[in-house]
């Protein structure tokens, strides 16, 4: 244990309305990482609080936060207030004083103001002798912007294949998912992955591209994410600057769709598919040479958008 007046604290404020002291239900929620010995003291106001830190890595982020244990009822300080991000509320439901005491907690939370609220019980079902049922949890949750998240949430079996690729996460690894879908003020970003669309993505906006590209008289193609060049190199030298200008010219205003996928910036499929409608009256009112010659520059834009390699395509756009 160390004592540390000094380290930015981003935090999870844990609660418990149960027999559990908070620290318990830190290893509840983090299991074989938790270590009871690796804690810090911090100061907050008047009150020395015991922070257990935690490495939270994802995808797109790292990000280091503490479990603060909350045991008094009270506002603490300014600077506490602002370092809870997320609230855990545990709850033992079947006992009626820790209901009694779950709502008095209520007034505090709300001063933290924490962009995560999570009330946890073991169980919640409608069936049972629980002083706070699953119907009272839910209510509850609802009027105070909570999420209510069962460790021993009952999963009704379901046949439909269907239906179960949407069954929602439960116990410790929904606490996990909410945890790791927040934006921490300290996080540390992971360096952006060059944008690739997924399978089905790629295959529509393929489809739609070589269907519109056919129809404009496009030489060159996609087929299997490779660009093959099938012009005679004698047919690019009969192409005059002065041509190759005005297609530039022509392209700088259509550059931008294909900058925004490469970007991995959000594009609507219909404005994508109604550009390439556009594409294709563009090159209508070209001539064949400059048809071809525009088709081929969209042709090399779209590689590059979908994450295609440059070496694949060295040399075609020279």
């Amino acid at each position: 244990m160390a004592e540390s007046n000094q380290i930015e604290i981003q935090g999870i404020g844990v609660i418990s309305c149960s027999s559990f002291t908070p620290s318990q239900i830190i290893e509840k929620i983090i299991g074989n990482s938790y270590d009871s010995s690796n804690y810090v003291k911090h100061q907050f106001g008047n009150h020395l609080l015991s922070c257990y830190p935690w490495h939270l890595s994802t995808k797109y982020y790292d990000a280091d936060v503490f479990f603060i244990e909350i045991v008094d009822r009270d506002l603490i300080c300014e600077q506490f207030a602002d370092s809870i991000q997320a609230v855990i509320l545990y709850l033992d439901n079947s006992d009626e004083s820790c209901c009694q005491k779950f709502h008095s907690w209520k007034p505090f939370i709300e001063e933290y103001n924490p962009e995560i609220r999570l009330l946890v019980v073991e169980t919640a079902k409608d069936d049972d002798d629980s002083i706070f049922n699953r119907t009272a949890c839910m209510k509850w949750c609802i009027n105070h912007e909570f999420e209510l998240i069962e460790l021993q949430a009952q999963v009704e079996s379901d046949d439909d294949e269907y239906e179960n690729d949407f069954v929602e996460s439960n116990g410790t690894k929904r606490i996990m998912q909410a945890l790791s879908a927040h934006t921490w003020p300290f996080m540390e970003m992971h360096d952006s992955p060059q944008y690739k669309p997924s399978p089905k993505f790629e295959n529509l906006l393929r489809n739609e591209f070589e269907s519109s590209s056919s129809r404009i008289g496009l030489n060159g193609q996609l087929d299997d994410r490779n660009v093959t060049h099938k012009e005679d190199a004698d047919d690019e030298e009969e192409i005059n600057s002065s041509t190759r200008q005005r297609i530039d010219s022509i392209f700088e205003e259509d550059k931008e769709i294909f900058e925004k996928l490469s970007e991995n910036q959000d594009v609507e499929l219909d404005d994508l598919f109604g550009k390439f409608k556009d594409l294709k009256k563009k090159a209508e009112t070209l001539s064949g040479e400059e048809r071809r010659l525009y088709a081929e520059k969209i042709t090399l834009a779209f590689w590059r958008s979908l994450g295609g390699p440059d070496d694949e395509i060295e040399g075609l756009d020279d």
